[in-house]
């Protein structure tokens, strides 16, 4: 790729080259970038600001080649929730290349409206099409230009290797409904710790994070492998370069209050001219506190490879199971009425790692999992799954929360872990899951052992918090498929055990009405025979009667009739 480039009145010329991780160099032949030499886009070696960007001139008719990619965020927890923006995303990120973050702006829902974001897009764009940015703004695509219907949308070649082969690409492009390829293995994770030469740094070390991530009490592998029944494991990458999964990378440039994504992109280009660095699948980065995250502390790819995190939650369990969570396609976990801001309820599930907890921010985090619609596209629990259609027959079924499966206290024919409830092809799929408050689940903030409704319409979706269950209680869904009948999920018991069981009733009112089981048997022969012959052989016989009465009577009555009789009339007659 030729760029020609004007700055201060210069005429430079160059051509973009990379080299991969193997020494191999390589021409750019589909990338075009706003190369500034004449003064580092970065930032001057000794941290000065970055001048203006140069003015850009094609004089090559190339294209950019990148996949669509959403990113959620984590809000700083020094962010008050009501002040702090959305820090949602889409961006079209060069993965196969040096790892550029061009953001997507406009309309994006309607720019892909004929295609499924749940499948991986790759588009190709034309020149003319990006805005380069500078170190502190990414380049920019504006989906609502004129130029924007020149781009070209493929779908994402999956399999092989990314990043000049530093990273494997696990996914297999699933289908609509999900892509269940993340959810069962074992995946090295490359912990990317970034500082620079001005002295901003992680305030953790290699062996802190290591510890954190993999060893502790509580962390990213011990947290998924207990949710998962132990069928998902993150390991620590390996290499010469690495230590026990972490690798520093310490930046030329100022990295205060440069943005993230650009911060990544230098780091992950001085990654690829390290050999000792063996390829992984999940790449974490940890950054000074003072890079700019834009109002959030850490944020995740969905479906992506990659994760950031602000040094100062990179040790929180809760945090790294919730930024791991995005790369393994789940979004957020939301919950209406939570907060005044619309999007700020789309974290509020207090029940799954996918929400904001609230609790639990610090390195001992939190022992909990996820709702019942993520669970169910995991596929960790398939033995424990049923599929229930209430508009056609209603059901009954005694539910089990994870740890009994985990413990093996559950039986597979007797018991489920999770319900979808599916009405018809246009209707969003509802699930039900007993959150037994146990174990591995055993810090659930709120709705902690009771049954909790949520729904999701796929996999990849946001799901909603809809209603939480203790014994007794009904949920109802008005109108459910439109015809003026409404869904009925009752809970009509819930038995500790081993196993702990929340007996579910599911139907259609008006249509195929169930009733619980009545519980008077029970209670009547427990109570009745225990204190009745408890109570009277003991107290009569031993205590009260046999005592007094023998005591008394015989010892009075004979002692005083004789010796007063005779002894008065023989005395006085002789004389």
């Amino acid at each position: 790729t030729v760029i020609l480039i004007l700055c201060n009145k210069e005429y430079l010329l160059r051509k973009t080259m990379n080299l991969n991780r193997r020494g191999y160099v390589w021409i750019t032949l589909l990338y075009l970038k706003a190369i500034h030499v004449c003064g580092n886009v970065f930032g001057d070696a000794d941290g000065a600001e970055p001048q203006e960007a140069p003015q850009v001139i094609t004089i090559t008719n190339n294209v950019v080649n990148c996949a669509v990619t959403k990113v959620n965020s984590f809000r700083d927890p020094a962010v008050a929730a009501e002040s702090h923006r959305k820090a949602l995303r889409w961006f079209c990120v060069d993965e196969y290349n040096d790892n550029t973050s061009y953001r997507l702006i406009g309309n994006v829902d309607a720019f892909f409206e004929n295609y499924s974001l749940a499948r991986k897009l790759y588009l190709e764009i034309p020149p003319g099409v990006i805005t380069f940015g500078n170190a502190y703004e990414p380049p920019t695509i504006n989906l609502d230009s004129q130029s924007a219907t020149s781009i070209n949308i493929y779908d994402w070649a999956v399999g092989g290797t990314r990043n000049g082969g530093l990273f494997i690409d696990i996914q297999n492009g699933g289908d609509d409904d999900f892509d269940q390829a993340v959810f069962e293995g074992t995946y090295k994770v490359l912990i990317i710790r970034v500082q620079d030469n001005f002295g901003n740094k992680v305030s953790q070390s290699e062996g802190k994070l290591y510890n954190d991530f993999f060893q502790d009490e509580n962390n990213l592998q011990s947290r998924y492998l207990a949710c998962s029944n132990n069928k998902l494991k993150f390991i620590p990458a390996t290499g010469l370069d690495v230590n026990n999964g972490v690798v520093t990378i310490s930046l030329d440039m100022n990295v205060e209050n440069r943005m993230w994504d650009r911060v990544a992109e230098r780091a992950l280009n001085q990654l690829y001219t390290m050999y000792g660095v063996d390829a992984a699948h999940y790449g974490v980065f940890v950054m000074p506190n003072n890079v700019n995250f834009e109002g959030a502390s850490a944020y995740g790819y969905l479906g992506g490879i990659f994760t950031f995190f602000k040094s100062m939650v990179a040790s929180i369990p809760a945090v790294q199971v919730h930024e791991l969570g995005h790369n393994l396609n789940f979004d957020h976990s939301g919950k209406d009425g939570v907060y005044n801001k619309e999007w700020m309820n789309e974290i509020a599930d207090p029940t799954c790692s996918m929400g904001y907890p609230r609790v639990g921010l610090d390195d001992h985090g939190l022992a909990m999992c996820f709702s019942g619609s993520k669970t169910w596209y995991t596929g960790w629990y398939s033995d424990y799954h049923r599929t229930v259609r209430p508009h056609k027959n209603s059901v009954s079924i005694d539910l089990v929360g994870i740890d009994d499966v985990v413990g093996n206290q559950s039986s597979i024919d007797n018991h489920k872990v999770v319900i979808r409830i599916k009405g018809l092809d246009d209707q969003i799929d509802l699930f039900v899951i007993f959150q037994r408050r146990k174990g591995v689940n055993g810090d659930i903030p709120e709705d902690g052992d009771k049954v909790v409704i949520n729904e999701q319409d796929f996999g990849f979706e946001l799901s909603w918090w809809l209603g939480a269950l203790a014994e007794g209680e009904t949920f109802i869904y008005d109108n459910w498929i439109d015809d003026g009948l409404d869904l009925v999920v009752k809970v009509c018991s819930i038995t500790m055990g081993p196993p702990d069981i929340a007996h579910v009733l599911i139907y259609m009112k008006g249509i195929n009405d169930l009733d619980c089981p009545t519980p008077t048997p029970t209670p009547s022969p427990t109570k009745s025979p225990t204190p009745s012959p408890t109570e009277t052989p003991t107290k009569a016989p031993v205590t009260s009667t046999p005592t007094k009465a023998p005591t008394q009577s015989p010892t009075k009555s004979p002692t005083a009739s004789p010796t007063a009789s005779p002894t008065a009339s023989p005395t006085a007659s002789p004389t």
